[in-house]
């Protein structure tokens, strides 16, 4: 069986047919039959078919089988909405917006759809039309299609909100094109709008003539997008009612003298409509009181073609006050010299800026405070043909500030003591104020006083009657010959006799002091006791002779030794043991004070293996360039100057006192290296 979809699963339709066994009967030859199915469920799709068995069971169990299919159909389309109606606007931006609409269908419910446009365009912005379909489509393909038309057409022209204005300006000299530009670009001041678009302007202007008279109509034309026109109309005048622009007036001029007054010149001045307008200045002139006294007053007039005019003028004063100036250069106007260099007064000329200048000196001298001290007033006054007058004025203060000078004589001396020359005679002069006798002092001192020289200073100071001193100085410098003279002497500490230090000093020599340079406290005057010094060395003793011209020092050199005196002899010490490797330690056989040959005379020492072999014999055995360092001198078993190997060795010593005693000593020596 086939159904058309009811939309809720078609739910009878099946239970009608299940209820019937799909139309199927059945007989038993017993008993009565019972039917059965597997029906389970059916999808609400129009795909929907199903086979369903049908099973016939009789009493005692035995069945037969018939079978049949159950199928779900949607053939028809969805039901649309009413059209929304067609609708004719002049913009675009009029054009509603597309919406959804819903249709029902019988099996799938509810379909909803956008609608789409479709478009046809016309000759403009705002001329088309356009074709709205909406299409339902159920979920069998069953369809409906329902559509709109939506007509633009602009056929209303913009609307002029303002209109043009007309303008007069002022000629500019070049056809005003700013002017008008600007106005031709605002539309003369005109607005429009369109209900649809944005407005284009458009106008009649072609020139404009650059004079005082000119004036144009001009028709401004609002178009829109869809060519739908709106006019409107102003005037644009020039006029000229402005002045020529001068340039700025020369400045006013003041010179001294006529031959200074400058050209005429000409001047331009810019106008705003003719351009520039160039003149000639022409003077007028009023008299002073002299040729070189006068004013002109110089004016430029400028006019235009439409007789306009602006004037300048400049002022140029002639006025000879400028004072004539001097030719050379000028002494100083202040000078302070000494009484012997006063500059002879200068010559001077002058000349003037409009003529001629002559030129007049005076000098004056005023007293000062003493014969070398005084004022000299030096005027010079340079005066032109109009009265005008330059004046140099020096001032010369001569001062006596040169002390006296005295006659020639030496500086600087070096003599011997001996040869000290005496005090020389000088003879002192002044070149301005004189000298009085009561003004010279001398002095003489001694300085730099050593063992070897001293300096005489000599020293005079002289004063002229202006106040000056002048001060000479002959420094002498003297050589003392033999100022220092050594002398050695000895003496022994153990010694209870004193020396009596004046016998050390050179027969006659006199006048002198003894000095303990070393503050040893055993010098009493001239008497030096060697036994009250601390310990044995030298010491200083100095007899100083300080009066004359000639003062000397005698050094005596004191040793204080113990020769003296009697030392007991350190006893002789052998080392047993000594490590001949290299290391500068222990490196030799030590036998200590076997090298004092005050006590011990003579010595000879051997030194044998443990074999009895003599491997080293030496006389005068010293611990220094005579000693046993492990090394054979060779003998029958040895090779001379091989170092002797690590072992125990034998010595024998025989040494000699300074009594003539001869001792024997022997042992063993170990040596490792």
């Amino acid at each position: 069986i086939v159904v058309e979809c009811d939309g809720t699963g078609n739910e009878s339709d099946i239970e009608a047919w299940l209820a019937s066994n799909g139309g199927a009967t059945a007989t038993d030859n017993c008993s009565d039959v019972t039917w059965t199915n597997d029906f389970n469920t059916l999808t609400n799709d129009c795909s929907t078919s199903i086979t369903v068995i049908f099973t016939a069971t009789d009493a005692c169990g035995n069945t037969a089988t018939t079978s049949a299919t159950f199928a779900v159909q949607d053939s028809t389309a969805p039901v649309a909405p009413e059209t929304p109606a067609d609708v004719t606007v002049a913009c675009a931006s009029e054009v509603p917006a597309t919406i959804s609409l819903t249709a029902t269908d019988n099996c799938a419910g509810e379909i909803s759809a956008e609608g789409v446009d479709t478009t046809v365009a016309g000759d403009c912005p705002n001329s088309f039309v356009i074709t709205r379909t909406w299409t339902f489509v159920d979920e069998c393909g069953n369809e409906t299609v329902i559509s709109q038309t939506i007509t633009v057409n602009d056929t209303i022209q913009p609307e002029i909100t303002t209109e043009a204005t007309s303008l007069v300006v002022e000629c500019d000299g070049s056809g005003n094109q700013e002017a008008i530009t600007a106005w031709i670009n605002s539309n003369g001041g005109a607005t429009a709008t369109d209900n649809c678009s944005e407005v284009t302007w458009s106008n009649n202007f072609s020139e404009l003539s650059n004079d005082c008279s000119t004036a144009i109509t001009v028709i401004f034309t609002a178009t829109d997008a869809c060519g739908n026109t709106a006019t409107t109309s102003a005037t644009f005048a020039v006029q000229d009612n402005t002045a020529p622009v001068a340039p700025e007036a020369p400045a006013a001029v003041t010179v001294a003298c006529a031959s200074e007054v400058p050209a005429t010149i000409s001047l331009t001045a810019t106008d705003n409509c003719a351009g520039e307008i160039t003149v000639e200045g022409v003077d007028t002139t009023v008299a002073g009181d002299c040729p070189n006294s006068f004013v002109i007053t110089r004016t430029w007039a400028f006019v235009d073609e439409c007789g306009n005019e602006t004037a300048i003028s400049q002022t140029i004063t002639v006025n000879d006050i400028v004072v004539p100036a001097f030719v050379e250069e000028l002494p100083a106007t202040e000078l302070t010299v000494e009484c012997d260099a006063i500059p002879a007064m200068a010559t001077l000329t002058a000349i003037d800026n409009c003529g001629t200048a002559s030129v007049v000196e005076n000098v004056i001298t005023e007293p000062g405070d003493c014969p070398g001290s005084y004022m000299i007033v030096r005027t010079w006054e340079a005066t032109d043909e109009c009265g005008n007058t330059a004046t140099h004025q020096q001032m010369i203060t001569v001062i006596d500030t040169t002390g006296p000078v005295a006659s020639e004589f030496d500086s600087e001396i070096t003599v011997n003591c001996d040869a000290i020359p005496e005090v020389p005679q000088l003879l002192f002069t002044d070149a301005c104020s004189g000298i009085d006798d009561v003004n010279i002092l001398f002095d003489e001192q001694i300085t730099n006083e050593s063992s070897a020289s001293y300096t005489i200073v000599r020293t005079w100071i002289v004063g002229d009657n202006c106040g000056n001193n002048s001060e000479f100085t002959q420094t002498i410098t003297v050589n003392i010959q033999d100022s220092l003279i050594r002398i050695d002497a000895e003496s022994c500490i153990g010694d209870i006799t004193t020396v009596n230090l004046d016998n050390l000093l050179p027969v006659g020599t006199t006048g002198g002091v003894w000095v303990d340079v070393n503050n040893t406290g055993a010098l009493n005057g001239n008497i030096f006791s060697p036994s009250e010094v601390s310990s044995i060395g030298n010491y200083i003793l100095q007899y100083e002779i300080t009066q004359g011209d000639c003062p000397r020092v005698y050094e005596v050199t004191m040793n204080v030794n113990d020769d003296c005196l009697v030392f007991p002899c350190d006893a002789i010490e052998i080392n047993n043991a000594f490590t001949p490797n290299g290391d500068a330690l222990n490196e030799y056989f030590s036998i200590k004070n076997i090298e004092n040959t005050e006590c011990y005379t003579s010595n000879t020492v051997e030194i044998y293996n443990r074999w009895g072999v003599l491997v080293y014999e030496v006389e005068n055995y010293n611990n220094n360039d005579r000693r046993f360092e492990g090394i054979s001198e060779g003998r029958a078993t040895l090779n001379k100057n091989a170092e002797l190997p690590t072992g125990t060795y034998f010595y024998i010593i025989n040494y000699t006192t300074v009594d003539g005693n001869v001792v024997n000593k022997s042992g063993y020596l170990y040596l490792t290296r």
